[in-house]
């Protein structure tokens, strides 16, 4: 008689799959080469159109949302690589500070495409903060309860804007 042993998979490839029945759209592309008009700025938020186009329409909060990155158990954030060499985490930036600094820039569009971070599924989370997602995620992936941990989170593009 064989012996079968069943395996969770990893937390990558249940990302994966969850992406393939929650596709997001792509806002900005791998390698592309963007400016940025601002139509509105709020407290909270900036409407920007796309190299001038009014149906290629982001927000700030798409750019600077808080990632779960699956390897370290840590917290990322989209980022800005300023000529000088200098890194900002686009979460740290206010919204008038941010349209401020893109006005007249170019950019080029880097994204990790390697299914390392995850955003927090805010639906799942309702009421739970960073730390006690972190620490939930964590424990279940020592635990190998992949098919849970993913339940926390959902595919996700983190992008980071290289200033030309």
């Amino acid at each position: 008689m064989a012996t079968v042993i069943l395996t969770t998979p990893p937390l990558e490839m249940l990302l994966s799959a969850k992406q393939k029945h929650h596709k997001e759209k792509r806002w900005l592309d791998e390698g592309s080469i963007v400016t940025f008009d601002v139509l509105q700025v709020t407290a909270f938020n900036v409407e920007l159109s796309v190299n001038n186009n009014p149906n290629h329409i982001i927000w700030l909060s798409q750019l600077n949302e808080i990632f779960f990155n699956i390897k370290d158990f840590s917290f990322c954030t989209g980022e800005i690589r300023h000529k000088n060499g200098l890194i900002s985490a686009t979460n740290d930036m206010d919204c008038e500070s941010f349209a401020k600094y893109i006005k007249g820039k170019r950019f080029k569009v880097l994204t990790n495409t390697d299914g390392k971070v995850a955003k927090i599924d805010k639906e799942y989370c309702n009421g739970m903060t960073y730390q006690e997602i972190q620490t939930r995620v964590k424990s279940l992936i020592d635990q190998q309860n992949f098919s849970e941990a993913v339940k926390y989170l959902q595919p996700a593009t983190q992008y980071s804007l290289q200033e030309l």
